[in-house]
């Protein structure tokens, strides 16, 4: 869902982006332009609140996992598992050795 989210968020990013681009087009096909002290690129490519919003949830969800993996992955190793077992040579020499 959240990909989802995110696509949908870029696809609305760049339809904006082109129905600007083809406003300034025809103001200055019309001789209207822009006047120097006007800039609506910052409001374009501005980050909205829920951008924001998002974007700090999943820097957050990415810090505490990665800092759990940092955690318990010492703690699951593989060698502690299976220390008390036998290899497959002392367990067949012990299987061979009981019944005599």
């Amino acid at each position: 869902r959240l990909i989802r989210l995110i696509r949908l968020l870029r696809i609305i990013k760049l339809y904006k982006h082109i129905s600007d681009g083809i406003r300034r087009l025809r103001g200055i096909k019309n001789g209207v332009g822009q006047r120097p002290g006007e800039n609506t690129d910052e409001e374009v490519y501005a980050e909205s609140r829920v951008g924001q919003k998002l974007s700090h949830m999943t820097t957050q969800k990415v810090i505490l996992l990665i800092l759990l993996m940092l955690i318990t992955l010492p703690i699951m190793s593989v060698e502690e598992f299976f220390r008390d077992l036998p290899t497959s040579s002392q367990y067949g020499a012990d299987a061979v050795y009981r019944p005599y």
